[in-house]
């Protein structure tokens, strides 16, 4: 998957559910796999999160660390650095159940 960049959270939520239900599967005891069989490494990315009024990257110098799964044998790894346009803040632990999938 590649590093989001200004995205608003309902866009990143879609992009995280898009990456697992085309380009993963389920494997050997319920672990998501690639879809070419191998097993998905993750980087942890720093996103500078932003407020989604400005159409600018501007914000409160908040930084998040959330793991974006990526497939070391069919692409490159992620960047390190992305950035998040949220209409309000949220915490890390927010911001972390949100890459597992979760509701916030």
């Amino acid at each position: 998957m590649k590093t989001p960049r200004k995205m608003t959270l309902d866009e990143f939520r879609a992009a995280l559910e898009h990456y697992r239900d085309t380009e993963t599967r389920e494997g050997p005891n319920g672990f998501r796999r690639c879809k070419c069989g191998a097993v998905l490494g993750a980087v942890l990315v720093y996103f500078s999160i932003h407020d989604s009024p400005f159409k600018i990257c501007a914000g409160s110098g908040r930084v998040a660390r959330i793991p974006i799964p990526y497939c070391p044998h069919c692409e490159d790894a992620p960047d390190q650095y992305g950035c998040l346009h949220f209409p309000t803040i949220l915490t890390t632990g927010e911001l972390n159940r949100i890459a597992q999938g979760e509701r916030v």
